[in-house]
């Protein structure tokens, strides 16, 4: 569905779907068993964050995407980024605040643009039609995929920084692996970034 969403044929979306299919069930047991054999899982961060930002790059191919959806992720994990490392740097209360009000309004603002914008001007046109008698323009705006987790996966992020749970993270490949870890980013469950970034750096064993 989220290739037919994207505006790719069905019969299109059908060999995507078993291409996925073929690749993923083997993977899904290939890495478990990689990344019990592995001293650090940082190769293995950088192999998923990579997968998941070129994942995320291919929707420029579908006919209903365009650049700007894979740039819109890329602005809104450096705005966060930056928020999170500024918080971080100050003990003013009030100055982390205002770079917690920054990020929560820059995540809450995207998301807010792209999945009510269409709502609100349907709504609007149909009372100053019926007030006023005059139609207000109904734009349609395309609905990123994942839009909805990524935006508050990035807030978690900076969140868990005001809380002080959570250093800004040393590694962008890190942090990109939590922003676009694909299993979250279409079905969820939102993962906290207090839970998942420390599993980065943690050196593990066989279980």
């Amino acid at each position: 569905q989220i290739f037919r969403d994207a505006g790719v044929s069905a019969s299109t979306a059908g060999v995507l779907l078993a291409v996925t299919m073929v690749m993923g069930v083997p993977l899904s047991f290939v890495l478990p068993a990689l990344a019990g054999r592995m001293r650090h899982q940082g190769p293995l961060a950088v192999a998923l964050g990579v997968f998941g930002l070129v994942g995320y790059a291919g929707l420029w191919a579908a006919p209903a995407a365009a650049p700007w959806v894979w740039a819109l992720l890329l602005g809104v994990s450096a705005v966060n980024h930056w928020c999170g490392v500024r918080i971080h740097a100050s003990e003013d209360p009030r100055t982390r605040r205002n770079w917690l009000f920054t990020s929560v309004a820059a995540s809450l603002g995207t998301l807010a643009y792209f999945k009510y914008t269409g709502f609100f001007l349907e709504n609007l046109d149909v009372l100053t039609q019926r007030l006023f008698g005059v139609p207000v323009p109904v734009v349609s705006v395309l609905l990123p995929a994942g839009v909805s987790f990524y935006t508050f996966k990035t807030m978690s992020y900076t969140i868990d920084i005001y809380r002080r749970e959570l250093a800004p993270s040393r590694s962008l490949m890190h942090y990109s692996t939590y922003v676009t870890f694909f299993p979250e980013l279409i079905a969820g469950p939102i993962v906290r970034a207090s839970v998942f970034l420390p599993q980065m750096d943690r050196e593990i064993g066989p279980t």
